[in-house]
């Protein structure tokens, strides 16, 4: 079976990325790779919290098809609206910590639905969110159980929300789903 994050990315290929789009958790930027090389797809918004992470994902990016679109940030994903003045036409989440940076510097609840709620408002109809959670640790429970309860009380009329995850491993990554209808 594929990673959670290659199924992120195959679920967001299937929209047509184009226009503007978001990354609002760089790490090393495998997210990144895979918006800016979509052809349609003409701003990559790029955002972290750590220094290192921008550099590295700068250094495994820099020459690959699409850099050029690439916008990075240093800065908390809560902080898109600042940035970001145009609608996207998707973006994707994958909270948690960086893997190859300080594990005591994750995403956070607070700041983590802020990012998520503006990223709606910026989506366009027929955009789509990607949240990739990760129950395993404690912030990443505390994420995952919030967002679990607000996607459900997302009003059907505006949003259509799916979840797709393992059935028979606790505590591993999935995904929930927002398309915007109108």
């Amino acid at each position: 079976m594929k990673k959670v994050v290659d199924i992120a990315h195959d679920i967001l290929r299937q929209y047509g990325l184009h226009g503007t789009v978001a990354d609002f958790t760089l790490g090393a930027g495998h997210d990144c790779a895979m918006l800016m090389g979509e052809s349609n797809v003409e701003k990559v918004y790029a955002f972290d919290v750590q220094e290192k992470a921008i550099q590295d994902a700068k250094q495994f990016l820099y020459g690959q098809k699409g850099y050029e679109k690439v916008t990075f940030i240093l800065a908390g994903h809560e902080h898109a609206k600042e940035y970001i003045k145009e609608p996207l036409s998707a973006g994707i989440f994958n909270f948690g910590f960086y893997p190859k940076g300080d594990h005591q510097i994750t995403t956070m609840v607070d700041t983590s639905k802020q990012a998520v709620q503006d990223a709606l408002e910026l989506l366009t109809i027929g955009g789509i969110l990607v949240l990739v959670l990760y129950p395993g640790h404690a912030q990443g429970k505390m994420e995952s159980q919030y967002f679990d309860q607000w996607i459900k009380i997302l009003p059907s009329k505006y949003y259509d929300c799916a979840c797709i995850q393992m059935s028979n491993k606790a505590l591993c990554p999935y995904i929930q789903i927002i398309e915007k209808k109108r």
